[in-house]
Order: C-alpha cells, then sequence, then structure tokens
C-alpha cells in the first residue's frame, strides 16, 4: 500500500486479486473500516444487508440504510463509518476480469449495457433484488462447502448478478417511488406466506392461484399486500421464484432447456425464454454458457 497525500492506494496486489480471481467475504456487525484509501487495479461491491453507515466517496457523503449496494470503481476515493455496526458481503474483482466479462456480455446480451455508463455509488435495493442476490450468495457460499469447483461457476453469476443490478438501479430508480414499505412491517400470515412458498416450492405447480388458495385471501386483497410489502405482484413473485430455480438447474446439472423450462413450472417455452431474458438480461442457454466460461476460478 501508498501512501498518497492524505489516503492510501490500494493495488489489486495488496488484495492478493490477480485477473483470474475474485474474492467474497462475509463480515457480521462491523464498526471498524479501512481508512480512505483509492482503489488501483480492481472494483469492489458492498452488499449491505443490514445497518446503516455513511459512505465517503470522492467527495461526496452518503448515509446508507441496508438492503442496499455500493459499487467502488477503480481510481475511487473512499471509505466507510458505522457507529452501530453493519452485516455486509464484500466482492472484490480484478479490473481485467471485470473487462472481460463485460465484454462478453456486451458482444451477448440485446441490452445496452455499459460498464462506464452509471457513476451513483449506492443503490437502494427492492425486496425482489434482495431475494435475488440472498440467493447467489447463499448459492456461492453453498457451492464453496461442496467444492469440486463448483464456486468458481457460483462466483461467475454472482458477479454478474452484482453488475447487472448496478446497471439497472433500484428502488433508487423506481420514478420516485422511495417510500416502499418492507417485509418486517408485513402481517405474519403474509410473511409465513412467503416462506412457505419459496422452502416448500409451492410456485411450481401452485402458481398464483395456490397462493390465493394457500393465503385463504382474495385474489385483489392478495395482490395489494404483494404491491405494499414486496414492491412486485403476485405473478411476477412467482415467476422470480421459478426463474431461481431454473437458474440453478442451469448452473449446475445438464438439464435440456426445455426440460429446466417444465421442472421450474412454466408450461410454455416460449414465455420461459421472454422472461427469462427479461430477468438475466440473456437467454437460458447464453446464460449457461456465460457461467460455465472459464474467465474466472
Amino acid at each position: 500500500m501508498l501512501s498518497k497525500d492524505k489516503h492510501l492506494v490500494v493495488n489489486a496486489k495488496d488484495t492478493g486479486l490477480d485477473k483470474l480471481s475474485i474474492h467474497i467475504g462475509y463480515v457480521k456487525n462491523r464498526t471498524n473500516f479501512m481508512k480512505a484509501h483509492q482503489h488501483d487495479g480492481f472494483v469492489e461491491f458492498c452488499y449491505i444487508v443490514k445497518g446503516e453507515l455513511t459512505h465517503y466517496i470522492n467527495g461526496d457523503v452518503i448515509n446508507i440504510k441496508g438492503p442496499s449496494l455500493i459499487f467502488v470503481n477503480d481510481g475511487d476515493i473512499h471509505h466507510l463509518e458505522s457507529s452501530s455496526g453493519v452485516t455486509m458481503y464484500l466482492v472484490m474483482v480484478h479490473c481485467d476480469a471485470y473487462k472481460e466479462m463485460w465484454d462478453y456480455l456486451q458482444k451477448d446480451m440485446d441490452s445496452e449495457l455499459n460498464q462506464d455508463k452509471r457513476t451513483v455509488s449506492d443503490i437502494r435495493l427492492t425486496s425482489s433484488q434482495v431475494q435475488l442476490l440472498n440467493s447467489g450468495f447463499n448459492n456461492y457460499f453453498g457451492a464453496e462447502e461442496c467444492g469440486k469447483g463448483l464456486e468458481g461457476m457460483s462466483s461467475k453469476s454472482l458477479l454478474t448478478q452484482l453488475a447487472v443490478l448496478h446497471q439497472i438501479g433500484g428502488v433508487n430508480n423506481l420514478d420516485g417511488r422511495s417510500s416502499i414499505k418492507r417485509m418486517e412491517d408485513a402481517p405474519e400470515w403474509f410473511i409465513a406466506l412467503c416462506h412457505k412458498t419459496t422452502e416448500d416450492q409451492l410456485f411450481i405447480n401452485g402458481g398464483v392461484e395456490g397462493l390465493v388458495i394457500e393465503s385463504g385471501k382474495s385474489n385483489a386483497y392478495l395482490g395489494k399486500c404483494f404491491r405494499q410489502y414486496r414492491d412486485e405482484t403476485p405473478s411476477a413473485f412467482i415467476n422470480n421464484l421459478r426463474l431461481n430455480y431454473a437458474k440453478d438447474l442451469l448452473l449446475y446439472s445438464d438439464t435440456p432447456v426445455i426440460e429446466v423450462c417444465m421442472e421450474s413450472g412454466f408450461g410454455n417455452l416460449s414465455h420461459f425464454y421472454h422472461l427469462f431474458k427479461n430477468y438475466y438480461h440473456t437467454s437460458p442457454s447464453k446464460f449457461r454458457l456465460l457461467n460455465r466460461k472459464d474467465y474466472m476460478i
């Protein structure tokens, strides 16, 4: 580490990163952080699971409350402060590896994603985005315990999710709708319904009709609760769970795409392709190829 005026310069080599690696860590109730420093040769994502902190970056001061996503680019000067402690995941990746991923995405994806397009450093996450990231990190640490190289595929998938979320934004980009109620404000029956639907995989065959039956509520009232507490419709909730299930089948099995479609609860292949591409910004087959491409270990 080098000293430059009033801040440190942290080189990728100081972190042990090379262009074929990605570092993923987890800290709980942390209050002490590195003092002001500048990234040199790597980018960093901080997924704030819970807690509050102040982010000082390039002269700006931003108060952040979890769940949020922080992006720190190569060359940024920043540091974090928290008096109450925060729980978060840290993801560091070498600039060469990050650029290679973006080159691949821009070549094979129809959307106009641009590595340098977004300059915002912090993103307030929606409920569905939190669910997506939690699943990604759980998959990574689960694969790491299993070994057999599975963590490599999971890290690629996770990095892709983080990068795309940084592009599309969160609550910050929802036309000013920043006062969405959170799941912790929801009634117990609603929280239990969402948990049961997820854990017992009721989403595969039940669909929205299954949610209505399981809840004992009217379709209209259930829809109101989903919009109020999860910022999504019941249909979107079911589809997101099915898509996440399909994603796991694509990553960890050789199941043909048409069978992935059916096993995930989608009865129509065309509809499955359409939803998958909207959610992951690429087709199921390209997603599988992307996350098995050995640009990183």
